[in-house]
Parts: structure tokens; C-alpha cells; sequence
């Protein structure tokens, strides 16, 4: 189920990010490379009620169960092993995975969510998709294949799993 970069970005680059719904917007990137909705569904980013990962924690949509994993608070001991070996897990089972790290947003350092979407055997990292808003209000599509650094440089994440 864990699709090529050309199925991502073909898939991702017709999704918009509407305003600060990073996490539901990622949700939406699942739901939409699953093929579980149309290109043209937002409910989840329409919604204030979605913002964060506890608000999709145990909740089925579009029967799609989605679990946040949140192995310890961000900090200087986050077990990253233990993380890095769920991620591999749920990629090795054909499944997405969304993380939050830490990036930049018009101008600001916050915390952005990320859907990674395969490994790459070559350097043990994990390709990751996201949506971000520009400055001009356009929606971009953004690739990163330094995942693992991404999060360590965070301290830690919690996942969001299905």
C-alpha cells in the first residue's frame, strides 16, 4: 500500500493545506492515498475540533482506525530506537505514518506534521511528504529525506499510526 514518490507527489500535489491544520491535513494525505476519499475532501481541516494528534487518537475514519503512539515527552532521553522501530514496523506492514517536527512556517519555528511514506534502504532514513503554506498564501508540496534528524533535532515526536 506504501506508494512511489511519483503516486505521492501526483496525490499531494492536488491536497491543499487550508491555514495552521497541519495534523488534519495529514490525516487527509492518508485518507486520500488510500483512496478512501476525493482529491476535493477538507471535512477534517474544516473542522475545529481537529488539531492535534489526541484529537485523532482511537477514532475510525472513513474505516481507517487511526492510534497516536506517544512513547515520552520531547527531551534529551526520548527513545528514539524504540520509535524508529515502530515507524519501520507499520512501513514494513504497507502503512503511513504521520510525526511532527520541529520547521519553519511563515517566518516562525514551530512544530509541522509530516506523513513519511517509505525508507530509504540506502542511509536507513524515511521519506517524508508534507503540505506548508508559502508566504503568498499558495499551498506547496515538500519532500524530506532527513526524517530521523528531523526528529531528533525535535527531541522526539509522537506518531499517529492506523
Amino acid at each position: 500500500m506504501v506508494h512511489t514518490r511519483e503516486y505521492v507527489e501526483g496525490i499531494v500535489n492536488q491536497h491543499n493545506q487550508i491555514g495552521e491544520t497541519c495534523v488534519p491535513s495529514s490525516v487527509e494525505i492518508i485518507l486520500k492515498l488510500l483512496g478512501r476519499v476525493p482529491s476535493t475532501y477538507y471535512d477534517l481541516q474544516n473542522d475545529p475540533n481537529n488539531r492535534s494528534f489526541a484529537d485523532f487518537d482511537e477514532r475510525n475514519i472513513m474505516g481507517v482506525n487511526f492510534k497516536r503512539i506517544n512513547l515520552a515527552e520531547r527531551g534529551p532521553n526520548f527513545p528514539f530506537t524504540q520509535l524508529f522501530q515502530i515507524i519501520d514496523r507499520e512501513l514494513d506492514a504497507d502503512r503511513y505514518v504521520v510525526f511532527a517536527s520541529l520547521g519553519w512556517y511563515n517566518g516562525r519555528r514551530l512544530y509541522h506534521a509530516y506523513v513519511i511514506f517509505g525508507k530509504n534502504q540506502t542511509n536507513d532514513d524515511y521519506y517524508s511528504v508534507t503540505k506548508a503554506t508559502a508566504l503568498n498564501g499558495n499551498s506547496l508540496t515538500q519532500f524530506d529525506e532527513h526524517v530521523k534528524a528531523r526528529i531528533i533535532e525535535s527531541q522526539g515526536t509522537d506518531i499517529l499510526v492506523y
